[in-house]
């Protein structure tokens, strides 16, 4: 059975956020689309996410050197383990889609500090003298953007945010990445106005459709 990840970033619920709304009519095709499939749903807003602390680097040095995870103190195995868990989630999933709000051209923190706990030496990357070399190959992901503004960067269609989240991916192996961007959601008004930019896109989303779910 194929499993679909779909991961929110967005501080703000399902029936208010735009980009949880297109992303989640996407999610809601596949799943019509795809019979069988695993729908897994990580909503990072409030998920108490670990964190890279000094500690935490601390404690992988003292597990490479040799130590049990059980040596190390309760706190910190919890915080290991959720990472573990995390990335085990992560790398198993055949598909991805992000719901990501952007705020000043850039991605909210979670959703950093969400990757800097799942990527992983040897589970998600391989690390030799030429580079780092992904191992999630032959995935897709759909990203879907949603900004109060216009998201290009001196007149290019793209934001940091999402240069950062590709690079990411594709670091990983993930390198079918396909982007939805609803950007301007302020200038057209709450209301209808938001709810015909949602539409617009949802159809953009179901354009992706067949390919997303062709193995």
């Amino acid at each position: 059975m194929q499993t679909l990840l779909y991961i929110t970033a967005s501080h703000r619920p399902d029936d208010v956020s735009v980009s949880r709304r297109i992303a989640g009519a996407f999610v809601q095709m596949v799943q019509g689309a795809c019979p069988g499939l695993c729908v897994q749903q990580l909503h990072l807003d409030g998920a108490k996410l670990p964190y890279t602390s000094p500690a935490i680097l601390q404690n992988w040095g003292r597990i490479g050197s040799g130590d049990a995870l059980s040596d190390l103190a309760p706190a910190d195995r919890e915080n290991i383990r959720q990472m573990e868990r995390l990335t085990a989630q992560f790398a198993a999933a055949d598909r991805y889609v992000f719901a990501v709000p952007h705020y000043n051209q850039l991605v909210p923190y979670e959703l950093v500090q969400y990757f800097t706990a799942v990527v992983r030496a040897e589970t998600t990357m391989h690390f030799n003298e030429t580079g780092c070399h992904g191992l999630l190959r032959g995935k897709k992901a759909l990203a879907v953007y949603a900004s109060g503004g216009p998201m290009a960067v001196d007149g290019q269609a793209v934001t940091l945010g999402d240069q950062w989240l590709r690079m990411v991916l594709a670091a990983n192996g993930v390198t079918d990445t396909r982007v939805v961007v609803a950007e301007n959601a302020d200038f057209v008004g709450y209301g209808a106005g938001q709810d015909r930019l949602v539409a617009q896109k949802i159809e953009q989303c179901r354009a992706e459709l067949e390919d997303f779910c062709r193995d």
